[in-house]
């Protein structure tokens, strides 16, 4: 991942270095590069009732620009401010209760997602979204929750189950 690097100042007549537009090259690509991710639930996770669970994200859709897993956390590669989204499905034979997808960041609630509702033998999806102003290596992830009177499991696959997040400014 380029990195910004202070520019050399010049003067009229004066030779640039190879170092000069190297560090030219690289200020251009830091610029213009904007870190994205799509990490989703590939085994599907156990959410017993009543407990925040944390979702494992074990697939990649697409990453780059720095973004990693590490213990099932979004690693922030750049500080700036993230667009991120999550969603939690799962197919319940629940009649009652709900699910709700959760935002973390750094270890604690930052959004939280709508309580889809289970119906016998039906799936239940909830989505959420947000704004998340982050340092380099702070950490983003993904919750589910659920109500009903026994344990579900999510629905693992890229687009029922998945933690999004795409740069959208500097700080």
């Amino acid at each position: 991942m380029a990195s910004w690097g202070t520019p050399v100042t010049h003067f009229t007549g004066d030779t640039l270095a190879v170092s000069d537009w190297n560090t030219i090259a690289n200020n251009e690509t830091f610029l213009y590069q904007a870190p994205y991710c799509n990490y989703y639930d590939n085994g599907g996770t156990n959410v017993p009732s009543s407990t925040y669970t944390q979702v494992a994200l074990g697939g990649v859709t697409c990453a780059g620009y720095g973004f990693s897993v590490s213990s099932n956390n979004v690693v922030v590669p750049l500080a700036g401010i993230y667009w991120v989204a999550g969603a939690v499905a799962a197919s319940s034979n629940q009649a009652t209760g709900w699910v709700a997808a959760y935002i973390y960041h750094n270890g604690s609630i930052y959004a939280n997602g709508a309580q889809a509702a289970f119906s016998a033998g039906g799936n239940a999806q909830s989505s959420v979204s947000t704004v998340v102003k982050c340092a380099a290596s702070d950490t983003l992830a993904l919750y589910a929750r659920q109500t009903g009177p026994n344990p579900m499991t999510t629905n693992p696959a890229a687009n029922l189950t998945y933690l999004a997040a795409t740069f959208a400014g500097s700080v």
